[in-house]
């Protein structure tokens, strides 16, 4: 087993090299249930444990684990690995950093403890000290019996395993999803280990204001994870990490796996759905619009917000159905895009339990809130733009400002905030909305070179220059939109 995380120079790295090297631990599945199988051997540990003894105490490490290891025993092995351990953190406490003694004291515990419940359900104090990264990939070994609980409440349901086998099969034929569960945490790691993390946490300070925040400086100083980093962020902004004790190893996963699976177009990418976020952040936070949503309602926002564009091939819905493509096909021809996206949202999800954000919740709610997120996305395709508006306009006359009001019609209010949000980057300050157009004008230019044999292609370089088509846009799309959305939400 090779581990997941690069921390190669500190002391922790021995613990999980031999920790890793020495787990036995596999999985059986009982009754819909995860079960402990074996443990850790005594090898394993003294392994772990040689680099931190002095040399004349290796033979005798050694000694110990060979003597564990040859009653056959896995307890045995696992009891024996533990005093090891034991020995190994009484005799360098004082040489070992904080966070490292917890590290041992945690793998300790789970070798202790095979047959109880994991010690991730008391993880406090180890998380307290431990970096997210090395965090997450300990978990591994024991965050299994976690899960179990997460599954045995809320998704033991005969629906939950229909879906998990009706998706499991397409999650692995699907590009680039069938990654293995330290593939997965090392996506989660990846994405924290390369940011700048002071510079990081002063651009989220500022992620609900509409003028300063810049989404391109996010995702330099993250090294292209501003989606990630900003997911979590605005999560735990609206407290909705504690109020749906969302699994944060899984949560962390997720997202990971969410933005690896954007497509490195030059607009509709990871860095325009993180753009995409900090709007409906800021529609939330700073111009009032979370007076009119429940905390449930707020999720789903924004986790709609993550996923609205994933997959994006970079074309435009009118380019698949002309040329009778494979997605086009798919969805007969309605709202192809949309309808991809949230296809590959539900494969990325709900097929597996290391990154199913929906198993902390009941069944009942995981229907409403897929129910909701189809809705939002759904109501991203620009065929929609002017029968959206008009209803928004009718609404606002029969309703008023009234948050009290719009409780029969947040769905409504909802999509036309995620809208505008999608819509929005002629109305961002002017460093921003010149990166975008340039971006999205290169995507129309890539599909006019696709068409260029066609009768009418509908982009042609040359033929079409950033600002007549900005223009255009912000004349007839945006402005009349967002003045709209300014009646309702004049903050």
């Amino acid at each position: 087993m090779s581990t997941a995380v690069n921390v190669s120079q500190s002391p922790l790295f021995v613990l999980a090299m031999g920790f890793g090297i020495g787990c036995s631990c596999s999985l059986l599945g009982v009754s819909g249930t995860y079960r402990w199988v074996g443990g850790v051997t005594a090898v394993g540990a003294a392994g772990a444990a040689a680099l931190f003894l002095r040399p004349d105490s290796i033979t005798q490490a050694e000694k110990s684990a060979k003597e564990g290891d040859s009653n056959g025993s896995a307890v045995s092995n696992a009891t024996n690995a533990a005093k090891l351990l034991e020995s190994v953190l009484n005799e360098n406490a004082s040489k070992m950093e904080e966070r490292d003694r917890a590290a041992m004291n945690f793998a300790i515990r789970v070798l202790l403890s095979p047959d109880q419940d994991s010690p991730l359900q008391q993880q406090d104090d180890v998380v307290s000290l431990m970096d997210e990264g090395t965090w997450s990939w300990l978990a591994t070994f024991a965050q299994l019996k976690t899960e179990e609980s997460n599954l045995s409440q809320d998704i033991s349901s005969d629906l939950s395993n229909m879906f998990a086998t009706r998706l499991s099969s397409a999650a692995r034929a699907d590009d680039g999803f069938d990654i293995n569960k330290v593939q997965r945490n090392e996506l989660a790691n990846t994405a924290e280990m390369a940011a700048d993390k002071n510079a990081v946490t002063k651009l989220l300070t500022g992620s609900a204001n509409w003028d300063t925040f810049d989404i391109v400086e996010l995702d330099r100083a993250t090294n292209n994870h501003a989606l990630y980093h900003l997911a979590l962020h605005v999560l735990s902004e609206h407290e909705l990490i504690d109020e749906f004790q969302l699994n944060t190893i899984v949560l962390s996963n997720w997202l990971a796996v969410v933005e690896s699976s954007y497509n490195d177009t030059d607009y509709h990418n990871a860095t325009h759905a993180a753009d995409v976020l900090q709007c409906v952040h800021y529609f939330l936070k700073t111009a009032g619009a979370s007076k009119f949503l429940t905390k449930f309602q707020t999720l789903g926002l924004i986790l709609a917000a993550v996923v609205h564009d994933l997959g994006h091939d970079g074309f435009t819905n009118d380019f698949h159905v002309k040329t009778l493509s494979e997605r086009a096909m798919m969805f007969n021809d309605q709202s192809v895009q949309e309808n991809y996206h949230l296809k590959s949202f539900s494969e990325k999800t709900l097929a597996d339990p290391t990154v199913n954000i929906f198993q902390c919740l009941t069944q009942e709610q995981q229907l409403e809130l897929r129910k909701l997120m189809i809705e939002l996305v759904l109501a991203t395709d620009m065929t929609h733009h002017k029968m959206k508006q008009e209803d928004l306009e009718m609404a606002i006359d029969t309703l008023g400002q009234d948050p009290e009001n719009w409780k029969e019609k947040t769905r409504l209010f909802m999509c036309a905030i995620l809208h505008a949000c999608d819509i929005s980057n002629p109305a961002r300050p002017t460093r921003l909305a010149r990166h975008w157009a340039t971006a999205v004008q290169k995507e129309f230019w890539m599909q006019g070179d696709k068409e260029r044999h066609a009768k009418k292609p509908e982009f042609v370089r040359g033929n079409l220059d950033i600002p007549t088509s900005q223009i255009g846009f912000i004349h007839f799309v945006v402005l009349p939109y967002y003045e709209v959305v300014h009646d309702l939400l004049p903050e």
